[in-house]
C-alpha cells in the first residue's frame, strides 16, 4: 500500500514538474495553433479513417467473422441464432446480422468509438509512420485507442484503452469537441483533438502506463468531466461528439523527442 502511494506521488510530481505541451486549461483556436504547441512546424494536414476488418459469414452457428486486418471486426451474417461475432485480429467485435429474429449481436467487445487520425499521411515528425495507430513511438509501433461499453451518458460505462505504448512511462487523455491534425514540437506525434472557437482542450488525470504498454480510462468519464472540467463547455451531454487522444512521455522514441501521441477516436454520446 505504501509503495503504491509513493508510486502515484512520483507520477503526479513528474507530471506537474515536467512541462506539457498543454496546460490544464489551455485554450486554442484553429487560427492560432501556436497556443497548442511550443514552436516549429504548426501546419496541419487532413486526417483519414482506419480500415475495418472483413465481414464473417456462417451457415451453422451464425457467429460473425473476425476482422481480417483492420481495427474493427466485421459484422456477422446469420440464418438462425444471429449472434454477433467477436473481433479476431481486428480490435472490436462486429454486430450480428439476422434473417429470423433480428436480434443483432454486439460481439465480445462493443466499441462505440470512431477511430481517426492514423499516421498514414506522411506528416509524422521524423517519418515514423504507422497506418494502424499514431506515429510510431519507443515501442516500435503507433499507439491506438479502442473502446468498450456504450455511448450512454446515463450509463457512463465507456472504457477507453490505449495499446502499443512505451511501457512503464506515464500519460493522460486529452478531450475536446473538435479535431485538428498538427505535428507537435518536442514530440514524435501529432495533435488530433482541438476545441471549437472560445472553448478548450481538457485533460484527464495522468496515470502510469503498464509494463505491457497499455493504459485504461473509465468507466466514469462523463462523471469526471462534470466534476473536473470547466462547466458548461466541459460537460458531456447527449447529442455531443467528443474526441479523445492519449498523450504520453516517450523519451526513447524514434524522433528523440520528449513525448508521443496515439491516434484519436470520436464518440457521439446518447442519453
Amino acid at each position: 500500500m505504501i509503495r503504491s502511494i509513493f508510486t502515484w506521488l512520483a507520477v503526479l510530481t513528474v507530471s506537474l514538474c515536467v512541462p506539457l505541451f498543454l496546460g490544464p486549461d489551455a485554450s486554442a483556436t484553429p487560427v492560432a495553433p501556436w497556443m497548442l504547441v511550443s514552436d516549429d512546424d504548426d501546419s496541419g494536414g487532413s486526417g483519414s479513417s482506419g480500415k475495418s476488418g472483413g465481414s464473417g459469414a456462417s451457415d451453422d452457428d451464425d457467429s460473425g467473422g473476425s476482422g481480417s486486418s483492420g481495427k474493427s471486426g466485421g459484422s456477422g451474417a446469420s440464418d438462425d441464432d444471429d449472434s454477433g461475432g467477436s473481433g479476431g485480429s481486428g480490435k472490436s467485435g462486429g454486430s450480428g446480422g439476422s434473417d429470423d429474429d433480428d436480434s443483432g449481436g454486439c460481439g465480445s467487445h462493443c466499441d462505440p468509438t470512431t477511430p481517426h487520425c492514423f499516421a498514414d499521411q506522411g506528416d509524422c515528425p521524423c517519418g515514423n509512420e504507422d497506418p494502424n495507430g499514431g506515429c510510431a513511438n519507443g515501442s516500435g509501433l503507433g499507439a491506438f485507442i479502442t473502446g468498450e461499453g456504450s455511448d450512454s451518458v446515463l450509463n457512463d460505462d465507456l472504457v477507453l484503452t490505449v495499446s502499443d505504448l512505451p511501457p512503464n512511462t506515464f500519460g493522460q487523455f486529452l478531450m475536446a469537441r473538435a479535431t485538428t491534425r498538427l505535428p507537435l514540437s518536442n514530440s514524435g506525434g501529432l495533435l488530433c483533438v482541438a476545441p471549437p472557437a472560445n472553448e478548450k482542450i481538457f485533460r484527464m488525470m495522468p496515470g502510469a502506463v503498464s509494463s505491457t504498454g497499455t493504459f485504461t480510462e473509465g468507466p466514469g468519464i462523463v462523471a469526471f468531466a462534470k466534476a473536473f472540467n470547466e462547466l458548461p463547455i466541459g460537460e458531456i451531454d447527449p447529442g455531443e461528439t467528443w474526441y479523445f487522444q492519449f498523450w504520453f512521455r516517450d523519451m526513447g522514441g524514434p524522433c528523440e523527442e520528449l513525448s508521443g501521441t496515439s491516434n484519436a477516436v470520436g464518440v457521439t454520446f446518447t442519453p
